[in-house]
């Protein structure tokens, strides 16, 4: 009877194991367009039952745990589209919070039980009584975990800070589980119980480092975009000011110009035509070459177009004045300021070169569309387009993406040996309202 309730308390908590796995895996990631989620599923579960079958041949806690971590990172591997810092780092924080609740149950039965821990962890009625326990407050606070692991995620982290978090995290699961090996044989769980407090201050110090570290990269990047913006904004009012200028030299000239102009049509007509015909490239010079109501949008494209038209790309603007006022302004330089340097970018090495730049409104929706040449090898790793850059400010098509995902957008890109489009719905309802 006994050996059925161990064996049910060894069912228990690695299913609940597996289960937040499970949760915490599909909210963080996603899974491979060549799985399904039904395979991800019978993975884990299969997972599971290894994990029970450990449990009830090997109670030594360290081995426990080496086939967890083993298992969590398999799965992360196999299954899911991942980045490789960023997700060591939360599987980490989620190991931690699984060990250290477990560590939690068993210091605090044997406390108030006065058993030892090595009886709380071998005796089959402790081993199910905390199993049951550890269950329970996993069911509760997992979502809590998970919601601030999310939040937090680094997209950037230097590699220092990296392996600084990683081996403390290791280091710290290594040394519980090093002591709680030692004193099995203690009394009572009073001198651990102590001491897993001492590190769960400790972890909450690594986590509130890990939050600031995540706002720092988070306000780096933003600091690098509104620079970038504040550069290409200076860029553009120069541009108008030497507009300004030329008009009234012009304005200025315009009397000998027309003065000129009667004389020549007098003497040579040939000569004459070439005359005017330079003042109207002058004049045509000043025309504002794209206009919509949106200062940064205005801004953004004309200074791409004032490249492309040096590098002698054919830019083609097909837009409707879009009103982007539910859009953040640093959102909205991030997504055109990329998706156009980008294609600008694409057709620098190309002789018929073209890029063809799109917006239109449909009901709630603002749909925008890019298309260029290209003759570069797309570089694709899972669903993420890899950056042929030997040099730039680490703002791509990742960032487009969630900017696209925060307004609750779509992006579609597809692509040949020659073309690349991509294609950005937006929901214009918040503006609407």
């Amino acid at each position: 009877m006994e050996f059925v309730i161990h064996i049910l308390g060894i069912v228990i908590s690695s299913l609940t194991t597996a289960y937040i796995f499970y949760k915490y895996l599909n909210s963080l990631y996603i899974v491979k367009k060549t799985f399904h989620l039904s395979v991800v599923k019978i993975v884990i579960l299969t997972c599971a039952v290894l994990s029970i079958l450990v449990n009830i041949f090997d109670t030594i806690p360290f081995a426990n745990f080496i086939l967890t971590l083993a298992e969590l990172f398999l799965l992360s591997i196999l299954f899911y589209d991942y980045k490789p810092k960023q997700y060591i780092l939360n599987n980490c924080l989620i190991l931690l919070y699984l060990i250290f609740l477990d560590i939690f149950v068993i210091t605090i039965y044997s406390a108030i039980t006065f058993i030892n821990v090595g009886q709380t962890l071998h005796a089959s009625y402790e081993y199910f009584i905390t199993s049951i326990i550890y269950s329970l407050l996993a069911i509760v606070s997992h979502k809590y975990i998970i919601s601030c692991i999310k939040k937090y995620t680094l997209n950037s982290i230097k590699t220092k800070q990296f392996l600084i978090f990683v081996f403390a995290a290791f280091f710290e699961i290594f040394v519980v589980a090093y002591i709680l090996k030692l004193i099995q044989s203690e009394k009572s769980g009073v001198v651990f119980f102590i001491i897993i407090i001492g590190f769960s201050i400790l972890d909450y110090s690594i986590l509130y480092l890990y939050q600031l570290v995540s706002k720092q990269a988070a306000l780096e990047i933003n600091l690098q975009l509104a620079k970038h913006q504040i550069d290409t904004t200076i860029k553009s009012f120069n541009t108008i000011e030497e507009k300004y200028l030329t008009s009234r030299r012009i304005y200025h000239d315009i009397r000998r110009h027309l003065s000129v102009v009667e004389e020549l049509l007098k003497q040579n007509a040939e000569i004459s035509t070439n005359y005017i015909d330079s003042l109207y490239n002058q004049i045509e010079m000043l025309k504002q070459k794209f206009w919509c109501s949106n200062q940064i949008l205005n801004i953004i494209i004309s200074d791409r177009l004032a490249i492309a038209e040096a590098q002698k790309i054919s830019f083609d603007l097909d837009m409707e004045d879009i009103n982007l006022d539910f859009m953040d302004n640093l959102d909205i330089t991030i997504l055109f300021s990329n998706i156009i340097d980008n294609a600008i970018e694409a057709c620098f090495s190309v002789d018929n070169n073209y890029i063809k730049l799109k917006t239109r409104t449909k009901e709630n929706y603002i749909l925008i569309s890019i298309e260029n040449t290209h003759n570069y090898i797309i570089n694709k790793s899972d669903n993420n387009f890899l950056s042929t850059k030997e040099s730039h400010m680490g703002i791509g098509l990742s960032n487009v993406k969630d900017i696209i995902a925060s307004y609750g957008g779509d992006l579609d890109i597809t692509y040949d040996a020659n073309m690349f489009r991509i294609e950005i719905t937006l929901s214009d309802a918040q503006s609407a309202s």
